[in-house]
């Protein structure tokens, strides 16, 4: 019905939803029931609105927590929350590579990326505070294309990157298909304050076990310089799975050894 959140329940207990109501006239991708509100993203924000005791819809007041740099390229808003008042927000990049002009074969990466300065990264914000503005104080982690998955655990953030394309179609005479296919890998890291997992100038190679340089910025397939102080990945996926969510499992359905 033209609305961007459906909320579902299930009233005979046969699985399937008897009940669906919609909420707010806009698509997003953050959502998140905390403490009372419900919290969502679109593009350049996030809201919450106050949830109603017996009640499947909040109300309809929105608060906006926060605003985001507005842009083109990868303007999904997926968020989480570290438990002590910390929201934290993925500001994915415009571009595939930092690339001038973008989307271009042998086309040369912005050094230094100025795009780093309000894009893809992991911002800082108070999940209390409304009204509050993206600044580079903000920013909590960066060099991260795109984490659509992320999730906070512990002491740290969890989470999933969308990798660059196109190793092959633009720089042809590095790469074969048969490695554009498989490269670069997507990544699942941890993150702390201040993590830098080297996007634009460096990407994950699962088959060589180690960071490389980009094309770029003078990569060739073989050199890995200037990426030696970039966080390695936990794991490394073959490239181009595009993962959307993670989640620390913590149930009791599995073995011990899947736990955490």
């Amino acid at each position: 019905e033209g609305k961007g959140i459906a909320v579902l329940r299930d009233t005979t207990g046969d699985g399937r939803a008897d009940i669906i109501k919609s909420f707010l006239a806009f698509t997003g991708t953050g959502i998140e029931i905390r403490n009372g509100y419900l919290y969502y993203s679109d593009r350049t924000h996030v809201y919450r609105s106050k949830m109603k005791e017996g009640e499947m819809l909040p109300e309809d007041a929105m608060d906006t927590i926060v605003t985001l740099v507005e842009g083109r390229g990868h303007m999904e808003k997926p968020f989480t929350f570290d438990g002590k008042g910390g929201l934290y927000v993925n500001v994915g990049s415009q571009s595939n590579c930092c690339e001038v002009p973008l989307r271009t074969p042998h086309s040369k990466g912005d050094d230094p990326c100025v795009e780093l300065e309000t894009r893809a990264g992991i911002w800082k914000f108070d999940e209390n505070a409304l009204n509050q503005k993206q600044e580079a104080v903000n920013r909590w982690a960066t060099g991260i294309r795109n984490a659509v998955a992320l999730t906070w655990s512990g002491d740290r953030i969890y989470a999933a990157q969308h990798g660059r394309d196109d190793l092959h179609r633009y720089w042809d005479e590095y790469y074969t298909e048969e490695q554009n296919q498989e490269l670069p890998s997507e990544i699942f890291f941890d993150l702390k304050e201040g993590d830098d997992m080297g996007w634009p100038y460096c990407y994950y190679d699962h088959i060589q076990g180690k960071k490389m340089l980009n094309p770029e910025y003078g990569g060739d397939g073989v050199k890995s310089e200037r990426c030696e102080n970039v966080k390695d990945p936990l794991v490394a996926f073959p490239g181009h799975w595009a993962p959307n969510d993670v989640l620390i499992y913590q149930g009791n359905l599995f073995p011990e050894k899947y736990k955490g």
